[in-house]
């Protein structure tokens, strides 16, 4: 492998970002960002009490909590037989999310994969999506399967979606007459966020059911269903006095470039596009603002040579 050096596309790109993460002035997408957005919205409660992170739901604040449901079937474009309820609440530290997944024949929910970060293919699972600076070009992907098995990852404005990204949260699961319930603990020290009141994030969740073969969502477009852009809508976050972490990580990856990016990539010396490229990432995790903590990425490309050792681009 031989690394080449920074090119000015992509030494522009990781200015561009700094600017776009701390101003926080991200392009919005006109046809979701107006106030009347035909997409669904959820409140989170705020609490003070712990939570136990078992999947049962037996918390006293979960009763009392908005409930999310009317997911929609993907083949249908209707409200799925089997449904599924969100709930979501937050303490100064925490977002908790719980779900139930319900299902009239629970003896056929699977779920094998007891292995974390891994994709979940012959399971039934939910992904939580959370896009916290809704600028719908973002977002945090969490999985859950009913063994409370738990996988991560996140998407950039490219629209590369990266499961090397992993963060420490908490998941469980439990097993229920009527389907299946999870919970999950996640950190607002592992988001990019504002510290500030009266937020509204993009919010979204997915749910695959393999014995009847089907997908659902909360938040549903044909076109792009997966895409920020797409997403329903958390209300009632009061953030200002959350816990800040000071903190700066360096975190590095690489993955195989996919093709349907690959004319975003310098052309080979013949002039073809290149899908023989691996992207380098360098994830720098800044916490040196009391108002947001933020992420700056340096992508760089490196050609693959037919042997050798990877290596990284010289910043």
């Amino acid at each position: 492998m031989r690394a080449l050096s920074p090119d000015p596309f992509h030494i522009v790109l990781a200015f561009i970002t700094f600017l776009l993460i701390f101003s926080g002035e991200m392009a919005p997408v006109l046809s979701h960002s107006r106030p009347d957005a035909p997409v669904p919205s959820v409140s989170a409660r705020r609490v003070d009490a712990p939570l136990e992170v078992d999947g049962r739901l037996n918390e006293p604040f979960w009763a009392d909590t908005p409930i999310g449901s009317n997911f929609i079937d993907t083949r249908t474009h209707k409200p799925a037989d089997q449904q599924t309820r969100v709930r979501l609440a937050y303490t100064r530290e925490f977002l908790y999310i719980a779900v139930e997944c319900l299902d009239d024949q629970p003896e056929k929910i699977r779920a094998v994969e007891r292995r974390e970060d891994r994709e979940f293919t012959a399971d039934d699972w939910v992904e939580v999506h959370l896009d916290p600076t809704h600028s719908h070009q973002s977002k945090y992907a969490f999985f859950a399967n009913p063994l409370g098995t738990r996988a991560d990852a996140n998407e950039g404005p490219s629209g590369v979606f990266n499961r090397g990204w992993s963060a420490n949260w908490d998941c469980a699961a439990a097993l229920t007459t009527n389907g299946w319930t999870f919970e999950m603990r996640i950190p607002f020290s592992i988001l990019n966020y504002e510290r500030r009141n009266g937020q509204t994030w993009g919010l979204n969740f997915t749910r695959a059911l393999r014995h009847t073969d089907t997908t659902s969502f909360w938040s549903y477009n044909p076109t792009d269903e997966y895409k920020p852009r797409n997403f329903g809508h958390l209300t009632g976050l009061d953030l200002a006095d959350s816990v800040f972490d000071r903190n700066w990580e360096i975190r590095f990856y690489y993955f195989k470039t996919l093709k349907n990016i690959s004319h975003f990539l310098p052309r080979s010396s013949s002039g073809h596009e290149r899908d023989d490229f691996v992207d380098c990432v360098i994830d720098l995790v800044i916490g040196a603002f009391k108002s947001r903590i933020g992420h700056v990425i340096r992508v760089g490309a490196m050609a693959k040579e037919p042997e050798g050792d990877r290596a990284i681009n010289a910043l």
